[in-house]
């Protein structure tokens, strides 16, 4: 089977073939099998050529092609009417309905946005086994559905699209061309350049924004927008590392977005700071909470460094990660008022050190009245397995006496300095938590008495207290 707008060729073997005088050879496409010729459609002369003629054939219909040698009737032709005909067996052949029948290629839409995904459809109203192909700027594609999608629609498939059809194998004309291009405006939106902020309290962004649409920023970061509407906007309160901005653009028919990064660097904030030391503390922690503000505090640890500038007349001052930590001067038995310099820095991998200084100015109070430093808490299963006390005063000897809530004795300990070194600053464990047996008591509020001998042999205030077990 052929397609109407095909041309078919049968193949002739003339061997035996006899033609006498005054004969002619036709080919003869005919109606009927075999050797008889039943309707005659139409006569070739030369060649065994077919094609479809609209007005004589039907699609569908089989018809045969047979050489025919017989009298020539005057006009080179042979003479059909004749009845001394030699007549080959007839070779069968049909031609199928050409796809002529109006299509149309049409897509959902036209203009795209990037990213979007395109839809394409032909429209073909006929029956049977149908193919499609489809000529893109992307390549061709051969589907047995009448759609094709094309996702993520970019600049490189702007042009012209194609599609023709198969049915019965014949293949239609080609559809087309249909134009698909980006919508201009969406190709034109911008969040601008990524962003590196050294220390900068603020930076302003640099969007682009086309006639006619609206736009809007947003962000995940606590980072601060202050005009979102304004593709130009400044923003501040960065943390420390990557912030991202998304630019979000509504042109009418596509909404699109673009994300910008503001790497900053925070440069440290610091205060001077007037600081207490209460009397019954030996030491006190200036952590992070009480250096620096929120935004300095999003530094990672790994790039915070402390240095100190300048130390304290009195006592020893170190730094950590956890900030900055002060021992007392314990042979200094009065108030006084110290002071001290320090530097915080940040290194950051993109911007270097960005560093910033400030002065602390301490004041240590003294009262004869005590002479010891404690926690109030221990957990013998936790971080606080035992109750350890600091001296506050040189000591020759000293008692630990504790009892319950009835009053009733639980514990006691004798500290002798020729044991135990009991010099100001040392810290001594104290209690475990355990009766004078060696038995873990049950949790709650426990009452202490610290009993001691100076060096010079007089005997200060006893200290008093409450210490909480817990479990």
């Amino acid at each position: 089977m052929a397609c109407e707008n095909e041309v078919l060729t049968a193949s002739y073997d003339n061997t035996g073939e006899v033609i006498g005088e005054g004969e002619v050879r036709q080919f003869i496409i005919h109606s009927s099998a075999g050797t008889v010729l039943g309707d005659v459609i139409f006569a070739i002369l030369d060649e065994p050529t077919v094609f479809f003629i609209e007005s004589q054939m039907e699609a569908g219909v089989e018809y045969y092609i047979s050489a025919v040698v017989g009298k020539d009737n005057g006009n080179g032709q042979v003479d059909l009417n004749n009845s001394c005909l030699a007549v080959a067996a007839g070779t069968p052949f049909s031609f199928a309905t050409a796809p002529t029948a109006p299509a149309e290629l049409s897509a959902t839409n036209t203009v795209l946005c990037s990213g979007q995904t395109l839809d394409l459809a032909v429209n073909v109203p006929l029956d049977g086994e149908i193919s499609y192909l489809w000529e893109t700027p992307r390549g061709a594609f051969v589907t047995n559905e009448s759609e094709l999608q094309l996702e993520n629609f970019t600049a490189d498939d702007i042009g012209d699209y194609f599609a023709s059809y198969n049915i019965n194998g014949c293949e239609s004309d080609q559809l087309g061309p249909l134009f698909i291009t980006l919508d201009e405006s969406a190709a034109a939106v911008s969040g601008g350049e990524d962003i590196l902020s050294c220390g900068d309290t603020e930076v302003t962004m640099a969007a682009t924004l086309p006639d006619g649409t609206t736009g809007t920023w947003f962000t995940s970061s606590p980072a601060r927008i202050l005009e979102p509407e304004n593709p130009n906007t400044v923003v501040d309160s960065l943390i420390s590392g990557e912030n991202i901005f998304i630019w979000i653009v509504n042109t009418g028919s596509c909404i699109v977005r673009d994300s910008v990064t503001v790497y900053h660097a925070v440069n440290p904030s610091t205060q001077d700071k007037d600081v207490l030391l209460q009397a019954d503390k030996a030491a006190l922690l200036l952590n992070k909470d009480l250096l620096f503000d929120a935004i300095t505090q999003t530094i990672p640890d790994s790039q915070l460094t402390f240095t100190i500038i300048k130390e304290p007349e009195f006592g020893e001052l170190s730094d950590s990660l956890a900030g900055l930590y002060y021992i007392r001067d314990f042979d200094v038995q009065e108030d006084i008022e110290v002071s001290f310099t320090y530097e915080v820095c940040n290194n950051d991998p993109e911007c270097g050190a960005l560093c910033s200084q400030a002065n602390v100015n301490l004041t240590v109070r003294f009262l004869a009245s005590e002479i010891i430093s404690y926690k109030q808490a221990l957990r013998p299963t936790g971080k606080n397995p035992v109750w350890k006390f600091t001296l506050l005063r040189n000591l020759s000897d000293a008692r630990i006496t504790i009892v319950d809530r009835w009053g009733q004795l639980i514990y006691s300990q004798f500290f002798d300095s020729s044991e135990f070194d009991l010099l100001k600053g040392n810290t001594l464990v104290g209690w475990e938590g355990q009766n004078t047996k060696g038995l873990l008591l049950p949790s709650g509020a426990y009452y202490f008495l610290f009993e001691g001998t100076l060096a010079d042999g007089t005997k200060p205030q006893p200290e008093k207290g409450i210490i909480y077990l817990l479990k």
